[in-house]
């Protein structure tokens, strides 16, 4: 597996440190899940019905920096999969990546507002 990213306009072929989104696994523990370890009482109804915990593979993300205020865009290469060469795999992920960028930095067309219907005095004055 290799992690591709672009920010800023640098690519990186992998991550040199080890990515809290590495394999491309996104997902959620719920508060609820260690009853499946523990003995602790459930002393609320489960109105909601959600999952204990959810997780998924994704072949392309967005993370957010709400710091810093960016947006990392991820392309995983699954190396064992498939019959490409790995370069062949790693330019797929480059155009996913550039696919994305140019998505996230397209101009936005808002429809035009509706007009907002005049009033007649309806009130003697």
């Amino acid at each position: 597996m290799i992690n591709c990213a672009r920010f800023q306009g640098s690519l990186s072929r992998s991550f040199r440190r080890p990515s809290a989104l590495h394999w491309g696994r996104v997902g959620y523990f719920g508060y609820d899940l260690v009853r499946q370890f523990e003995k602790i009482p459930s002393r609320t109804a489960d109105d909601l019905h959600l999952d204990d915990f959810q997780i998924m593979y994704y072949s392309t993300l967005l993370a957010f920096d709400h710091l810093r205020h960016r947006i990392f865009i991820i392309a995983n290469i699954l190396a064992e999969l498939g019959s490409q060469s790995l370069e062949a795999k790693y330019q797929d992920a480059l155009q996913r990546i550039d696919q994305v960028e140019r998505r996230l930095t397209a101009p936005i067309s808002l429809p035009a507002p509706a007009p907002v219907p005049r009033c007649r005095n309806r009130f003697p004055t």
